[in-house]
């Protein structure tokens, strides 16, 4: 069991959970009779009534998922995973899955509708697309838009501009949207205006015991993004690690992003609401971010940071509406690692929450290093 997600429903007043099965598959296990399933589960949290499922990945071949990618909105509960072959070597395909949301919360079979194979089309032809991420839905259901929202960022495969592995320069985004009653699904790209935001492979963190060693991933979408009102429009909001130079090097760096969306069953459009990178002077770095919007409006961003000087730690950052566009405050320390990892595998487990409109409370999760390892640090902020 690995790669858990767990969030809050603040409209049904439920805790969702999802995580993935892996045996025999990827190395792990040859001889178990499982392949690889997700288990869903939701939990009311007052009488402690829980239902759980369980869904194959493999939709009848020997594929494995990795990396568990869920999300919600009000009608339906989505989950996707990056597929690979059997030995773990090759990805193949992003497949995502949508079940309805009431038959889950009452314990009622549910048939998933499946999607898969998910691209994009451009200049350089047709690119497999990877880390197709469900969005979270944290608006009232007079607000909820009807429909799941999916978001991408380019990856493994490049743009579809002229970058064929997000080495340099990849921009621009893929926005999806089911539709419950019709159970379809279309993707927009949005990119921002001339010049885009560009992203790259990050170069690896910085620790008092090693340079580089601290591993920053790649360039998708690795914490849930999220779709909120409360800055007066449909805006889903997510960040990406990224290559940065602040001046005097190359540092691993943040960018940050929301889209605002328009659709109705016939019509469907996305564009660059605002954005920004967040980065630091000399080798520290900042990586893995994790957001969340109130009903007011205001953003919080919690992330991890180190340093030849600094010990993997957790921060974050926040902005409010009346701020100006592409504006984070300055960040501050949440907790500060008293020792080095000794992680070749460093991890993007960070996440963020939201416990309901009448309390309008952020909390967050990330890690920091401890005795050579991680640790876990929950805070409201």
């Amino acid at each position: 069991m690995s790669d858990p997600r767990a969030f809050y429903d603040p409209n049904d007043k439920l805790i969702w959970v999802a995580m993935l099965q892996l045996e025999n598959g990827a190395g792990i296990a040859p001889n178990c009779p499982e392949q690889s399933l997700y288990w869903i589960a939701n939990l009311n949290p007052t009488s402690g009534k829980m239902h759980v499922y369980s869904f194959d990945m493999t939709l009848g071949t020997t594929n494995v998922a990795d990396f568990t990618q869920f999300g919600f909105s009000g009608q339906t509960i989505s989950f996707s995973g990056n597929m690979f072959d059997q030995p773990g070597f090759s990805y193949l395909y992003a497949e995502a899955f949508f079940a309805d949301k009431h038959s889950m919360e009452t314990g009622a079979p549910v048939t998933p509708v499946v999607f898969s194979q998910f691209s994009a089309s451009g200049a350089n032809g047709q690119i497999l697309l990877d880390t197709v991420q469900p969005v979270a839905t944290e608006t009232p259901l007079s607000s909820d838009p009807g429909v799941q929202y999916l978001v991408n960022s380019f990856d493994m495969n490049g743009d579809p501009f002229g970058d064929p592995f997000c080495f340099f320069s990849c921009h621009g985004y893929v926005v999806w949207q089911y539709v419950p009653s019709s159970q379809t699904i279309s993707g927009v790209i949005v990119d921002s205006a001339t010049p885009p935001d560009v992203y790259a492979l990050p170069p690896n963190a910085n620790q008092p015991i090693c340079a580089g060693c601290v591993d920053t991933n790649d360039t998708r979408i690795s914490a849930t993004p999220v779709y909120s009102v409360g800055g007066g429009s449909g805006l889903i909001s997510f960040s990406l690690n990224t290559a940065v130079n602040n001046g005097l090097q190359t540092v691993p760096g943040i960018l940050w992003t929301q889209i605002q969306v328009l659709s109705v069953t016939s019509f469907f459009l996305g564009t660059i609401y605002q954005s920004g990178y967040l980065n630091f002077t000399a080798d520290q770095s900042a990586f893995f971010g994790a957001m969340m919007q109130d009903k007011n409006g205001r953003i919080v961003m919690v992330f991890d940071t180190s340093s030849t000087t600094l010990n993997p730690s957790i921060m974050f950052t926040s902005r409010f509406v009346s701020d100006p566009l592409g504006f984070m405050d300055r960040p501050q320390f949440i907790i500060k690692g008293p020792s080095p990892t000794l992680n070749v595998r460093w991890g993007d487990f960070e996440a963020a929450s939201y416990d309901g409109f009448s309390s309008n409370h952020i909390w967050v999760a990330s890690q920091y290093s401890v005795s050579g390892d991680w640790a876990t640090f929950i805070a409201r902020v």
